[in-house]
């Protein structure tokens, strides 16, 4: 989503924030009288004027996803700084001034989190909601230029029985400001405009009012000058052209019209003689209206149809008498709506809907302690998930985590080798296991291309694509790849913005794609674009399953999909090891392998299956796999699992194979450890095996 829209649907949200409350106080202040609740809600249509405007001009220099316009670059920099770790302070008891600044913005990063889908329609949106605002306030212009054309061109009312009744009624009432008569063709109804140099509008047929109407018709809009109704009116209609899309705004403007129309009901009937006379006067008025519609140009500073009947049945009530709120419960709602609105005003724009202190968390607990599968890619077989630094934080782990450096080190030399880059460039920061959030990468079988089958050897190669790296702490994606000497080229795509790579030795159309200062995502330029062009929470059609949330919380997850039979019929077993991967592949339509993030070694793989029958064939297929490896881990094969020789690290890989069970759940088969030891032990015995 781009800058512009994504500020003005945060208008929108923060004008929710003011609406709702405001909703409800003129609710209760309607009970009290009209003249309250037309207070509330203009108001409220008050308050949200500036929220609109700071929507549609944003100032400069500041980033719609409330991040600065420069930030450290340090790879390992912590997210939030040392102010965002302060804020979390908690002293005291109760609630702290941070937390609930945390909850309120929490709040405002929820709210915002709808407008992601619209994606690449962010433009197209923008566009609209301008639209809709320059077509609402041009329509209050052109309505504003009709009423001083008429004003202009009205005919001044010369009658002086006429005159003299305003002026009386208008030093009875109170009201200071001068105001004068004007006969205006085809009106159908009076109306007032103006504030500081007010204006009744009559219509032509005034003449045929006797007394009582015309003494009606002047308090009722006299009430309206005194009460200054125009001038808010006026404000709730920019108010509704600047949140056009708003039904809360549309919904308060008319409540605010039909209350500014009651509470000039009730102040006006004490000054025309009663609400007997005033009833009376305003009955026959609505007869000779009945039925036509108001024919003035501006229509929209006129009463709407059929208010005129509301306000008689209205006055027939006692609720149309004025029991005004007292200045302490004006000032209590006024203190509420513009404290909500400055709150409003100081929640910044989210940054792709994250939670604000996302970024601060441990690595490994930013996505809620689950795999992020968002960039796995759309046409691969499976993938391969992992989050080493919530791996290596376990307990025993850290003495594995060097040798896991030296290998990082070890690959990455091997790779600028072949890849003729410069990893060790001043600029470039060593990569530690420590520092990686999550690894995924898919997963494609096919047959051996471009080499020479071996004879008894595997006819299958395992293929990897779409590496998407996420870092525990913030990174400038470009200046690494440039400290790299890889000079990325940047590109667009509709809003979104990647990196090709000038090295064919990558690749035939090498990219990097940074969907945030965290993440990079490794892979041609046809499957970055179609990544960036799917919608944000994409997840693979196979992610699911019996025990998949048990799966998805791990530390390594490995998906695969054999819907149809797309894997098995890749694979052409050579070994007796093969021969039972694939038949406990052959019926089972997902098949996931997942390590618990627990300091006990906890091995879950669970198989699918479309039905019991092949629930049971699976079953039976992996209790003979399982078979088959247990006994090459107790040296009944030439040299064990893989060709690991005997010594202490096959001793453990065999007890973790002896400790695996298997079991039916419905039409699922999981083969889950038991009484394995710890994490750290299996993970060593997993990496001793391959080296005894």
């Amino acid at each position: 989503m781009n800058d512009l829209a994504a500020t003005l649907l945060w208008g929108a949200v923060r004008a929710s924030i003011v609406l709702a409350p405001a909703a409800l106080l003129h609710a209760l202040a309607t009970r009290r009288s009209p003249a309250a609740g037309a207070w509330v809600a203009a108001l409220a249509l008050a308050l949200t004027l500036p929220l609109g405007l700071v929507a549609i001009a944003p100032r400069a220099g500041m980033r719609p996803e409330g991040r600065p316009t420069t930030r450290d670059s340090s790879p390992m920099a912590p997210a939030g700084g040392p102010a965002l770790a302060a804020g979390r302070t908690r002293v005291g008891l109760g609630w702290s001034l941070a937390g609930v600044r945390a909850s309120w913005e929490r709040l405002g990063h929820t709210a915002i989190a709808p407008a992601r889908r619209f994606g690449r329609w962010s433009g197209a949106l923008a566009l609209a909601v301008l639209a809709g605002v320059g077509l609402g306030l041009g329509r209050l212009l052109v309505d504003l230029g009709i009423i001083g054309l008429a004003r202009r061109r009205g005919r001044p009312v010369e009658d002086r029985e006429l005159i003299e009744m305003l002026e009386s009624l208008r030093i009875a009432m109170g009201c200071r400001r001068p105001v004068s008569l004007v006969e205006v063709r085809d009106l159908g109804t009076p109306a007032t405009a103006g504030w500081r140099r007010a204006v009744i509008f009559l219509p032509e047929g005034w003449r045929s009012w006797d007394i009582d109407e015309r003494r009606a018709v002047l308090a009722h809009e006299l009430a309206h000058v005194r009460r200054a109704d125009f001038a808010s009116g006026l404000l709730a209609r920019v108010a509704t052209a600047i949140h056009f899309y708003h039904p809360l705004a549309h919904w308060l403007a008319a409540r605010l019209r039909l209350q500014q129309e009651l509470a000039a009901d009730a102040l006006g009937a004490r000054f025309a003689g009663g609400r007997r006379v005033y009833l009376l006067a305003l009955s026959r008025l609505a007869l000779r209206q009945d039925g036509r519609p108001p024919s003035w140009p501006a229509r929209a500073f006129l009463p709407a149809r059929g208010t005129l009947i509301r306000r008689i049945a209205m006055l027939r009530t006692n609720d149309s008498t004025e029991r005004p709120w007292s200045k302490g419960r004006r000032l209590a709602a006024a203190a509420v709506l513009v404290g909500v609105a400055l709150g409003a005003l100081t929640l910044r724009v989210p940054a792709r809907g994250e939670e604000p202190d996302k970024a601060a968390k441990p690595a490994g607990e930013a996505n809620g302690g689950a795999f992020d599968l968002s960039y796995v890619p759309e046409d691969a077989m499976g993938f391969v998930a992992i989050r080493p630094a919530a791996l290596f934080r376990h307990a025993g782990m850290g003495r594995i985590a060097p040798l896991a450096n030296a290998a990082i080190a070890e690959d990455i030399a091997a790779i600028a080798k072949a890849f003729k880059v410069v990893p060790d460039a001043p600029a470039a920061r060593p990569i530690r296991i420590e520092d990686i959030e999550q690894l995924t990468v898919g997963v494609t079988v096919g047959p051996i291309k471009g080499k020479k089958v071996v004879k008894d050897g595997p006819t299958h190669q395992m293929m990897f694509g779409g590496l998407a790296v996420r870092m525990a702490a913030p990174f400038d994606g470009p200046a690494q790849l440039r400290a790299w000497g890889l000079e990325p080229i940047a590109a667009r795509d509709g809003d979104g913005t990647y990196y090709r790579l000038n090295n064919k030795a990558l690749g035939e159309a090498p990219c990097v794609y940074c969907p945030d200062d965290r993440t990079a995502v490794f892979d041609e330029e046809d499957r970055i674009l179609r990544l960036m062009r799917r919608p944000a929470r994409w997840a693979p059609a196979y992610a699911g399953g019996e025990g998949w949330e048990r799966l998805r919380s791990g530390l390594v997850l490995i998906a695969l999909d054999n819907r149809g039979g797309r894997w098995t019929e890749q694979l052409k077993p050579s070994s007796a090891e093969e021969v039972g991967l694939a038949a406990s592949f052959e019926h089972a339509e997902r098949w996931a392998l997942g390590l618990a993030d627990a300091d006990d070694l906890a091995l879950d793989v669970v198989a699918t299956c479309a039905d019991d029958r092949a629930a049971e064939a699976t079953e039976r297929a992996t209790g003979a796999f399982l078979a088959i490896w247990r006994k090459l881990a107790a040296g009944g094969g030439p040299a064990g699992p893989k060709g690991a020789k005997a010594g202490p690290g096959r001793d453990r890989l065999k007890a973790i194979l002896d400790g695996l069970r298997v079991v039916r759940e419905a039409r699922a088969v999981v083969v889950r450890s038991a009484g394995s030891g710890t994490l750290a032990e299996g993970i060593g015995a997993m990496v001793g095996a391959l080296g005894d």
